[in-house]
């Protein structure tokens, strides 16, 4: 029988929240989501967005122009998805001003980071992650202009603020440039969650899914956005201070990048430039002490590793994987390359020892264009009371 760290109140909770609702217009559900071909009933009723029941444990939206499958069990973790992302539409946008260093130092919108039009091509990586997160471009009508044609053939979608003599009394602000990275969507809500869930009941350790101390791995870890994220998600708590975090991939120059991200974050990220589908992990950790308490991965994938996980993970240990589902949309095309639906089920489900905490789909963006996506956590049961 499967275990679950979870109070019988709180999962009696989670199964009445679990029927799919739409509230302002967005899809919210404590279920998964997974992306469905439309049904077969015309396109009047496609146009009239109604749901459609296909059976007793599944429900059929369409919104937005894209259909979505909702199972109708709890989810352990309470995520929304909503507009091809996890991060609610009333975050603020990240402001990006294109002018000069010397008009930023000058004066600028509160919370804005500094990246000047000619710094924009090189510094990309310091963006958040495409399509994931709002973007506000900030500078004249010409800078403006210029950087949506470099961000939208690769997937950003930006905002315009185009400033004028009007706009005089709002730049008044001269403190040092904001830091512009966020991590992926999916695994900021994860961890956001886990936090409320740690917060809401501190007494009750099981309940956050987080250790005291371990290794957490961010494998394809590109150019560091997500290891910085973590690092600062997990080092930089008090009640935390024993976890370390490693970065793995196999591209130099993104790995260089994530050295300078995370200096400029002040993040304890260890890099290392290592071939995943060769035993890079297996050798990293065999230079470590702490137990791997924490996976994760984006738009990375090696099946065997996959299927190795329950062998790697300390009992307990949480994996945080999202990546593209098999489609003939855009790149990866291998099939090696891409999960089938319910693969990941298969490899870290409950049959090999783990509890799924969330699993569902919807889309990531790849070569700007969205693909259909599977989004997963589970934790590792075997030896545990």
């Amino acid at each position: 029988m499967r275990r679950s760290c979870w109070p019988a109140a709180r999962r009696g909770a989670l199964a009445r929240r679990a029927r799919a609702s739409i509230i302002c217009g967005h899809t919210q559900t404590g279920g998964g989501l997974r992306r469905l071909a439309p049904p077969a009933r015309g396109e009047a009723a496609l146009a009239e967005g109604r749901a459609y029941i296909a059976g007793p444990l599944l429900s059929r939206l369409y919104w937005g122009g894209l259909f979505f499958a909702v199972t109708d069990g709890p989810m352990l973790l309470d995520l929304a998805y909503a507009q091809r992302s996890f991060v609610p539409p009333s975050e603020p946008p990240v402001l990006i001003d294109l002018r000069s260093s010397a008009e930023f130092t000058h004066g600028h919108l509160a919370g804005a980071c500094s990246m000047p039009l000619s710094e924009l091509e090189t510094r990309m990586f310091e963006l958040p992650p495409p399509g994931e997160w709002p973007i506000s471009l900030v500078g004249n009508a010409n800078e403006v202009a210029a950087a949506q044609a470099l961000l939208s053939p690769k997937g950003w979608t930006a905002a315009e603020r185009a400033l004028d003599g009007d706009d005089g009394a709002q730049l008044d602000d001269r403190s040092a440039s904001a830091p512009a990275w966020r991590p992926n969507a999916f695994l900021w809500a994860v961890m956001r969650e886990l936090a409320a869930m740690r917060d809401s009941e501190p007494a009750r350790k099981d309940v956050s899914f987080l250790a005291a101390e371990g290794t957490a791995a961010d494998l394809g870890c590109g150019s560091g956005r997500d290891a910085v994220f973590l690092s600062r998600e997990l080092c930089g708590e008090a009640s935390m201070p024993r976890w370390s975090v490693v970065g793995l991939d196999n591209h130099q120059g993104a790995l260089e990048r994530g050295r300078a991200l995370a200096a400029s974050a002040g993040a304890r990220v260890r890099f290392v430039d290592t071939n995943l589908r060769k035993g890079g992990l297996e050798s990293e950790l065999g230079c470590r002490s702490s137990p791997l308490q924490l996976v994760h991965g984006c738009r990375f994938l090696d099946l065997p590793l996959l299927g190795r996980m329950g062998e790697l993970l300390a009992p307990g240990g949480l994996i945080i994987w999202s990546h593209f589902l098999d489609n003939q949309i855009a790149p990866p095309f291998r099939a090696s390359r891409r999960l089938l639906r319910g693969q990941m089920r298969e490899l870290c489900g409950e049959d090999q020892g783990f509890e799924v905490l969330y699993d569902g789909e919807g889309e990531l963006i790849t070569r700007g264009k969205w693909v259909p996506a599977q989004f997963f956590v589970a934790r590792a049961t075997a030896g545990l009371g």
